[in-house]
């Protein structure tokens, strides 16, 4: 009994090598050939067995996908994944950003989206990662912040939230990147869409120029220069909330297309809606659609086997804030 019992351990062990080694092949191969080039075949090949064999350890080369994802996740916890999806993969970006992704670009708009993308989720991961050893003392705390219509702040501001979750154990380290990449899309949100009223319509009928030419201009001309937009940090022992609000006329919640329908993923409005959907507990409205308000709880387990729920949505009339 005690013989065969240890040879299921050396097996068990075995496996777990295996796969080990096949998720690792998997990632070179997708780094070297991309996830549509690559194939089940190369991942084999690489690793020295029958195609057949493979699916005794995945189900599929989306699985695979997803397997790396979250090793890459686990093992560099403060390396942002951001994932590039083209038309019929939208369920494959759905997945990974529940698997670990920080956040995703349509292909088709890689040219213009990818720097811009890039720089916002390395600046949430970027933040210092010394934690205060009364931290752990504190049972609650509030504080609000008036911001003003400038991007710029809205980094460091994303940090010392992140630093806050992170701290009180709520957030593990490993999901900070993907909290301030919600933190971030929320505020964005609330200074371009909200107090400057510049929709993401523009973006897509005339580019990001026309799109940054209207914010800076809103920028300097009233009402929409006088507005702010005031947080609301409230962080208790098993939980972190965090309350946006703008002080735009708002919009109707109901209006927006679902974002987590496939159809509706590679449109620009809901994007930033989708990515806080997907890495905090919860996403809340106001009747006016003008504050947003999200909530990180504690969990053993982290933020990676979150779902991407159906929201209430909201937009102005004839724009899309999200």
């Amino acid at each position: 009994m005690a013989g065969n019992q240890g040879n299921g351990r050396t097996r068990a062990k075995a496996g777990a090598d295996r796969k080990a080694e096949i998720i690792e092949a998997a990632a070179n191969i997708f780094m070297e050939k991309g996830y549509e080039a690559a194939s089940i075949q190369d991942v084999a090949d690489a690793v020295d067995i029958l195609k057949g064999s493979l699916y005794y350890y995945i189900k599929s080369k989306d699985d695979l996908l997803y397997e790396v994802i979250q090793e890459v996740h686990h093992r560099f916890p403060g390396l942002p994944v951001i994932m590039i999806t083209s038309h019929g993969n939208e369920d494959i970006a759905l997945q990974a950003l529940q698997q670990g992704a920080a956040s995703y670009i349509p292909k088709r708009s890689l040219n213009a989206r990818l720097l811009e993308s890039t720089r916002t989720v390395l600046s949430v991961s970027s933040r210092e990662r010394d934690f205060a050893e009364a931290a752990q003392f504190i049972d609650s705390q509030k504080t609000v912040l008036r911001l003003p219509n400038d991007r710029s702040v809205v980094s460091g501001v994303v940090a010392w939230m992140q630093e806050q979750a992170t701290q009180r154990g709520i957030v593990e380290s490993t999901d900070a990147v993907r909290l301030g990449v919600a933190l971030e899309e929320a505020l964005m949100n609330a200074i371009i869409h909200g107090n400057l009223e510049v929709s993401s319509d523009l973006r897509q009928q005339g580019g990001d120029s026309v799109y940054n030419e209207f914010i800076e201009l809103h920028s300097v001309q009233e009402p929409f220069c006088d507005r702010r937009v005031v947080v609301s940090a409230e962080l208790e022992s098993e939980r972190a909330r965090f309350e946006i609000r703008d002080e735009g006329p708002g919009f109707d919640i109901s209006s927006i297309p679902d974002p987590t329908d496939p159809e509706n993923l590679l449109r620009p409005s809901g994007r930033g809606l989708l990515l806080m959907q997907a890495f905090v507990d919860d996403v809340e409205f106001n009747t006016k659609g003008n504050c947003v308000t999200l909530t990180c709880r504690r969990t053993s387990e982290g933020m990676e086997t979150r779902e991407i729920s159906e929201p209430g949505l909201r937009k102005p009339a004839g724009s899309a804030r999200v």
